[in-house]
């Protein structure tokens, strides 16, 4: 299964302060994983910056290093060499699921050193990350339906993308692209419309003070409540009623 494909070495790299990858050619292929920050990187003379849960291939022979100085970042990197080219990311990707990705990446450098593992078991691993990497994912509208369903269940609190890519396991920024391609929206425009929907039904439905609405619509700060409703209504919550009281009666 792994023919071919080996394992050489790899770590977790950090940096406080200013950080600039040095200069070099090598013969293996190397998989870096950002895990914080950024990094300035210049691939054959292209210049690419990466960014947390980005993830950058570099092949054998081709000279790398950075092109620009970044503050604190961390990575994995990963010395490989055997693997088909189909079974890699394109020099530049960012994976649908940060936390396998990095799961699975911690998974290699851990059995590398570990003893008393099937041999092979490192390369095991690796094929998996890579697979990890490559892979397209379920289906758009299943994952789509999920996170929506979620939200709605979940519509009293105040969510964030975070939150969702977390629970998730997809990228924020993956999540918002993909919401926006399908609906016309990014993520959190989505989130703020179910949340403004509910808070209308609460407006509507219920006879309790504002006070009370905004807590029950997960907000904690009444002033903020009425400053986000009116910035997304276009009118204070009180308006809103008024106006919808005066259209149902003329």
């Amino acid at each position: 299964m792994n023919e071919g494909l080996k394992f050489f070495r790899g770590g977790i790299f950090s940096c406080e302060g200013k950080y600039r990858h040095i200069s070099r050619t090598i013969s293996s292929t190397e998989l870096i994983i950002v895990l914080s920050g950024e990094l300035c990187m210049e691939i054959s003379g292209e210049k690419i910056q990466a960014l947390s849960g980005d993830a950058l291939k570099i092949l054998p022979g081709e000279p790398h290093g950075g092109y620009a100085d970044t503050d604190s970042p961390s990575f994995i990197w990963l010395h490989f060499e055997g693997a088909a080219e189909y079974e890699l990311p394109s020099r530049h990707t960012r994976p649908k699921s940060f936390n396998r990705t990095v799961l699975l990446a911690k998974e290699v450098l851990h059995y590398s050193v570990a003893k008393g593992y099937p041999e092979g078991i490192t390369e095991c691993m690796l094929r998996a990350l890579l697979a990890e990497i490559c892979y397209e994912g379920e289906e758009d509208g299943s994952l789509i339906a999920s996170i929506k369903e979620w939200i709605r269940r979940e519509r009293t609190k105040q969510i964030t993308v975070a939150e969702l890519s977390e629970v998730f396991g997809y990228n924020g920024d993956y999540l918002n692209r993909l919401f926006r391609a399908k609906l016309g929206v990014g993520l959190k425009q989505y989130i703020d419309s179910v949340r403004l929907d509910t808070i209308k039904q609460e407006l509507l439905s219920s006879g309790a003070p504002l006070s009370e609405i905004a807590t029950r619509c997960g907000f904690y700060d009444y002033k903020y409540f009425l400053k986000y409703f009116k910035y997304h209504a276009g009118m204070t919550p009180s308006e809103y009623k008024e106006t919808y009281y005066k259209a149902i009666t003329n």
